[in-house]
């Protein structure tokens, strides 16, 4: 679940004490057209916003709300302030969850990539990405779950699956869609 550090929390309580009206706390929002990018965000709540499928939380004295909705997309989610010469702020981050540099063959570096970063990721929308073929450095992916047949699917494969392991693995080839997409349940592929 969301974790917020003291310096956040400090920045929260000066900016909620400072807010004319009665702030009862912060919304954190996350606006999630991907699984791979999220745009988190932050906001004041007065006694009149409160929605009834609204979680409420209570760090350090400060009440936070997150929408049932929204909540999975702040599991292990970092809220932090950043004072620097080129940045102030508020920042959401997530762990690096590849553990660093990671050692094994071609095929083993694939398909931990693929369990540590695009499949949880991709789980929050119901669907699994399997490695069903590997020539050379060319990965030969299947999409399962909510991936077979939706029209986005394209969309994921080239925005999270391909950027992400080229990102990981600088050496791989083409990263083909080997799914069958009219075979799913609700094929809308075309």
């Amino acid at each position: 679940m969301l974790h917020i550090e003291p310096t956040a929390l400090d920045k929260i309580r000066e900016i909620l004490h400072s807010m004319p009206g009665e702030v009862i706390g912060v919304r954190v929002t996350a606006d999630a057209d991907s699984p791979f990018r999220i745009d988190y965000g932050i906001q004041p709540v007065f006694p009149e916003d409160i929605a009834p499928d609204e979680q409420q939380l209570d760090f350090d004295g400060i009440r936070v709300f997150i929408s049932a909705a929204e909540r999975p997309w702040f599991e292990n989610v970092r809220l932090t302030y950043e004072v620097s010469t080129d940045l102030q702020g508020f920042r959401f981050s997530t762990p690096d969850v590849s553990g660093g540099s990671f050692k094994g063959t071609f095929a083993e570096k694939v398909q931990h990539v693929i369990q540590t970063q695009i499949n949880p990721a991709i789980a929050r929308h119901g669907g699994i990405i399997s490695v069903v073929d590997i020539r050379e450095n060319n990965v030969y992916v299947e999409m399962g779950g909510n991936c077979q047949g939706c029209s986005l699917s394209f969309i994921t494969l080239k925005n999270g699956v391909i950027n992400g392991l080229k990102e990981a693995i600088p050496e791989i080839g083409e990263v083909i869609d080997a799914t069958d997409h009219e075979a799913g349940t609700h094929p809308y592929y075309g």
